[in-house]
C-alpha cells in the first residue's frame, strides 16, 4: 500500500512539473497550438492546464481576473500577472497568515472543504475547534487526522510574528 502511495505522489509531482512547464512555455510567448503539439495534447486542454495552474498557484489573482457572469480570463491578461503565477514559493516558509492553499500536506480535497468553511489561512485553521472541524462536509477520518497533525506540528506559528 505504502509504495502504492509513493507511486502516485511522485506521478502527482511529475504532472505538476509538467503543467508547470507548460505554463511557462504558454506565458513565456510559445504558441498555444505548439506547446499542445509538443506534449501530445489538444489546444483546448493546455488553455484548461494554464487556467488551472494559475488558479491554483495565485487564487485570489485569477479569481480578481475573472469577469462578471464567470467568464474566464484571455490568455493576455493571464500573461501579464506571468511573473506572479510562476514564481516559486515553495521554499519560503509558511506563516500564519500564509494563505491555506501554500500548505503542501493538504490534498485539493481538503483544502477545498477548508476554503468552503471559510477557513482562508493558517493561522485560521490553527484557532479552529477540532470537533467543528470534524463536522466539515467532504472530510474523512483521514482527512482529520492530516489536520490535526498540521495543527499539533505547527502550533508554534500562532507565537511567532
Amino acid at each position: 500500500m505504502r509504495l502504492i502511495l509513493r507511486n502516485k505522489m511522485h506521478s502527482n509531482d511529475k504532472m505538476l512539473k509538467r503543467n508547470h512547464r507548460i505554463s511557462e512555455n504558454i506565458f513565456f510567448g510559445e504558441p498555444v497550438a505548439k506547446v499542445a503539439k509538443k506534449y501530445g495534447l489538444t489546444r483546448e486542454r493546455c488553455m484548461n492546464i494554464l487556467h488551472s495552474y494559475c488558479f491554483n498557484k495565485e487564487r485570489d489573482v485569477y479569481k480578481g481576473l475573472i469577469k462578471p457572469g464567470g467568464s474566464l480570463p484571455k490568455l493576455e491578461e493571464l500573461r501579464e500577472y506571468a511573473e506572479e503565477f510562476l514564481y516559486d514559493d515553495s521554499n519560503e516558509p509558511l506563516t500564519r497568515n500564509s494563505q491555506i492553499w501554500k500548505v503542501r500536506e493538504f490534498s485539493i480535497k481538503i483544502l477545498n472543504a477548508l476554503e468552503l468553511s471559510k477557513i482562508r489561512t493558517v493561522e485560521e485553521l490553527l484557532n479552529s475547534d477540532i470537533t467543528v472541524l470534524k463536522r466539515m462536509p467532504m472530510i474523512g477520518k483521514l482527512s482529520i487526522k492530516r489536520i490535526e497533525n498540521f495543527i499539533e506540528q505547527n502550533r508554534h506559528l500562532l507565537i511567532q510574528e
